[in-house]
């Protein structure tokens, strides 16, 4: 049986439509291989702690801090700020207010319990 010139081409424009397919699917695929496998390499965020982060959170527990604040209790006398260069400074309460407030330049990062050193 003889294949008409239109049945090959047709033939033939099927095969190059189902090659397209398959190499998107295995592009796709690897590259959903290859994110899968970089999200598994990356160490626990305790093991990944930066600097900045390891300073903060040994101010605030040195200073008794917190981030979110104490109860009606307990009333903050200090506060951690970041300053615009990105030092980080324990501050009177009155100073991290105007921060929060942006009366001041910087970043609250926490309120503390523990007094302020005495300013310089």
């Amino acid at each position: 049986m003889r294949r008409s010139a239109s049945s090959r081409a047709a033939l033939a424009l099927l095969s190059v439509k189902a090659f397209a397919l398959g190499a998107l699917l295995a592009l796709t695929v690897g590259i959903y291989v290859n994110a899968a496998a970089e999200l598994d390499s990356t160490p626990p965020s305790a093991m990944n702690m930066d600097a900045y982060t390891q300073v903060v959170q040994k101010k605030m527990a040195d200073h008794e801090c917190s981030v979110t604040g104490f109860g009606a209790d307990q009333v903050p006398t200090s506060a951690l700020v970041r300053t615009p260069h990105g030092k980080l400074r324990m501050v009177s309460f009155d100073e991290g207010w105007a921060v929060f407030t942006g009366d001041a330049r910087g970043t609250l990062v926490a309120v503390c319990l523990d007094e302020a050193p005495p300013a310089r």
